[in-house]
């Protein structure tokens, strides 16, 4: 299972960003363990992860009906403006619908996201 930690220190070791997230949400989608996203993940050189990091553990922690870690508010994990990973218009306005509200009151604004919840509620 790969943890937010491990995600942030495969980037940091200079991984592409997409497959360690890649890899933690199909862990979460399997387990929906806390132990997935607790643990503080070091801060990368990219903003962009840093604050997806804290999105996704706030996210996922809501998902299973517990507050989020506190390291997810500090304000290194929020962006000052408005941040789309795309320029297009069409894909802006797609993503400020989408986008779920743990990313977006981060400024973070990526569209869905495939981080599910448990199904039944179990």
């Amino acid at each position: 299972m790969l943890d937010l930690f491990k995600v942030a220190q495969r980037i940091i070791n200079g991984e592409q960003s997409q497959i360690p997230i890649k890899e933690h949400i199909d862990a979460w989608n399997k387990s929906f363990d806390v132990k997935l996203f607790i643990e503080e993940p070091y801060i990368t050189e990219f903003k962009e992860v840093d604050v997806w990091l804290a999105a996704a553990a706030h996210y996922e922690s809501f998902l299973i009906d517990m507050d989020p870690p506190v390291w997810t508010l500090q304000k290194h994990r929020f962006f000052d403006s408005p941040y789309f990973p795309s320029d297009g218009i069409r894909s802006r306005i797609i993503m400020l619908a989408e986008t779920p509200f743990t990313f977006r009151m981060r400024l973070l604004f990526s569209g869905e996201t495939s981080i599910k919840p448990r199904k039944n509620g179990k």
